[in-house]
């Protein structure tokens, strides 16, 4: 069996390591960009169900009227025609209320990583840490969300202090 060089194993755990860095941060993105996608999606849903429920309706009444006035059927066309166009018309403010709350821009966010109970950080800072919800710890930042969070009074405060720390040192705030 042949020897390997000094140090391989060494280096070689420091490639993998460097290399699932990489892909945790990758990852991290990746989910940080579908969270916000998807709750700006849940916030619309509403809205634009609404909007398609009404737009159905008009559509149907549309195509009973057109079916009836081919079936000699003018009165109930006529009675119908106004009431399609109607619900067709205001189907379309819950479509521009949907749109405007999907483009509006995300307000602050009060459920982040660093007001969780599952948020560790890491010994330099408070603004970087670990998810130890997996067990493979994710790494995440304070400002980071997620599915899994859980408030926690104590991170909150740890949170605040890290963004103003001169406040434990001012006489003042005592």
């Amino acid at each position: 069996m042949a020897q390997s060089p000094h140090g391989w194993p060494d280096r070689q755990r420091a490639l993998l390591r460097a290399q699932v860095r990489r892909a945790v941060r990758r990852r991290a993105v990746t989910r940080q960009g579908a969270d916000s996608l998807t709750a700006r999606l849940v916030r619309v849903r509403p809205w634009l169900i609404a909007g398609l429920v009404l737009a159905l309706l008009g559509l149907m009444m549309l195509a009973i009227s057109l079916i009836a006035f081919t079936h000699r059927g003018r009165d109930l066309a006529d009675a119908l025609v106004p009431a399609g166009i109607m619900l067709l018309v205001t189907s379309g403010a819950p479509l521009m209320l949907g749109l405007l709350r999907f483009l509006e821009p995300p307000g602050a966010n009060t459920q982040r990583c660093g007001r969780c109970r599952f948020y560790q950080p890491v010994t330099e800072g408070y603004t970087r840490g670990w998810c130890t919800v997996d067990r493979p710890r994710l790494s995440t930042t304070s400002d980071s969300g997620c599915g899994r969070y859980q408030f926690s009074e104590r991170a909150m405060v740890r949170d605040r202090l890290s963004q103003a720390p001169h406040i434990l040192n001012s006489r003042t705030e005592a």
